[in-house]
């Protein structure tokens, strides 16, 4: 008679596991690191690369999984002898990826940023830094306050509100040396402000290319695009006219541009074009070739 002596398993070597945890679904690295505590210190030793991270004012965005922060304020209600139930408020926190969820309720016994900062620590405490960044989005200046202090981003691309001097100034103290220049700075919203020095902030003066979209039927933004030294810059919005158009290819014709700088205009549709190239044919040195779109 025989025995067989089952093989030893043997654990796998620690670069090994890093090595697996860099090739990783961002999303199914960090679930999986927290559901299993042992292998967080290896996982939070591997560089992290994220596609987008997204901050607000109660979430964090790593890819597509988002952790959330909600208040609830539960409504009082009646047992069956009419006497008033008065309800506690508590905190939820979640996390959704896909068709992955879980769900931690949280008595309100402290504060909704300091849950935040609990859930930030969580997601970037003790990671070997700087975690590298293609796409940042910061919904508004206050989104950065539950930031742990020793995080740092190298970002490409970055996503604002038109709130840009604090907005940038609150990031400020988490991007790493080498995001600065950025390849790409978006900003949205509506313009409440009519600055023209808060696009003029150095980090948009340098980066590569500056989209702008402005909701706002007001704001104007001829100075704003004569004053800013961008070489590439796209702008959408609904009050630039027609004659600014042309006063910004006279100003670039008079005192010339860095070679390669050029400006888009976002229009809503194709008769403003059709408006705006009508009344740049008619200016004196300007050549029109035949067009489908002037007829």
């Amino acid at each position: 008679m025989t025995s067989s002596t089952a093989p030893s398993s043997k654990e796998l070597p620690r670069e090994s596991m890093k090595l697996i945890f860099k090739h990783m679904n961002v999303n199914s690295r960090i679930r999986l690191a927290h559901k299993i505590p042992s292998l967080r210190p290896i996982e939070a030793a591997t560089l992290l690369n994220v596609d987008q991270l997204t901050f607000k004012t109660n979430q964090i965005i790593i890819n597509n999984t988002i952790f959330k922060v909600d208040n609830y304020e539960p409504a009082c209600c009646f047992d069956k002898t009419n006497l008033r139930i008065e309800g506690s408020p508590y905190l939820k926190m979640s996390m959704k990826s896909g068709r992955h969820s879980k769900v931690e309720r949280i008595v309100n016994n402290r504060e909704f940023i300091d849950t935040m900062l609990y859930l930030a620590k969580k997601l970037f405490e003790g990671r070997v830094m700087p975690i590298q960044v293609k796409y940042l989005s910061i919904s508004k200046k206050d989104s950065t306050a539950f930031l742990p202090d020793d995080l740092r981003l190298a970002v490409r691309d970055i996503k604002i509100d038109h709130n840009v001097v604090k907005t940038l100034e609150s990031i400020q103290p988490y991007l790493h040396e080498s995001s600065i220049p950025f390849d790409t700075v978006f900003i949205s919203g509506t313009r409440m402000r009519q600055e023209d020095e808060d696009y003029k902030h150095p980090w948009i003066q340098t980066a590569n290319f500056v989209q702008i979209l402005d909701k706002s039927k007001y704001a104007t933004w001829l100075h704003t695009i004569l004053d800013m030294d961008i070489c590439q810059a796209h702008l959408e919005c609904q009050a630039f006219q027609r004659m600014e158009v042309c006063i910004v290819i006279d100003e670039w014709i008079e005192h010339g541009r860095e070679d390669g700088t050029w400006f888009s205009l976002g229009v809503r549709t194709v008769d403003d074009i059709k408006h705006l190239l009508v009344g740049l044919s008619a200016r004196q040195g300007a050549v029109v070739e035949q067009s489908e779109m002037l007829g």
